[in-house]
């Protein structure tokens, strides 16, 4: 079972006419899956910006980025402060961070900005010392 948070569905009144609009505007994917033993949960932040940007900077497909996610390993990050878990892929194309609920909310403070700065960067090819996101996501279960 999958549910996105992107409802259509026509609203008669203000209150679901607004409703509707705040749903259609949100940059955000939400997804809700099942099994037998447990829900899962997932949401992705700017999906659509994210994918334009990965579309940008990888040159590969969405189903190699997916694939890489898929496999990964705890890696022992060195000289960091905030103590947070990290994981690489095991083909070492990417690195994963536990981000604390106030460095998620830092990060989605400016992402607007961020996209525009990262994808002129790629697409003009000038060097930027910022890392490269390509994705921030909340997963839950």
């Amino acid at each position: 079972e999958v549910a996105e948070n992107q409802s259509a569905e026509p609203q008669d009144d203000a209150d679901g006419e607004d409703k509707q609009k705040k749903q259609l505007a949100n940059p955000h994917v939400e997804l809700q899956f099942s099994d037998a033993n447990a829900k899962f949960y997932c949401r992705i932040y700017y999906a659509g910006e994210f994918y334009h940007m990965r579309e940008v900077i990888l040159g590969s497909s969405e189903e190699d980025f997916i694939h890489s996610l898929a496999h990964c390993v705890p890696w022992q990050a060195r000289g960091g402060k905030s103590g947070a878990a990290f994981y690489a892929t095991e083909d070492d194309r990417f690195i994963l961070k536990q981000m604390p609920r106030l460095e998620v909310q830092s990060f989605l403070d400016f992402a607007p900005h961020y996209f525009t700065y990262i994808t002129n960067a790629a697409q003009m090819k000038r060097p930027t010392a910022l890392a490269k996101i390509l994705g921030v996501y909340r997963i839950g279960y």
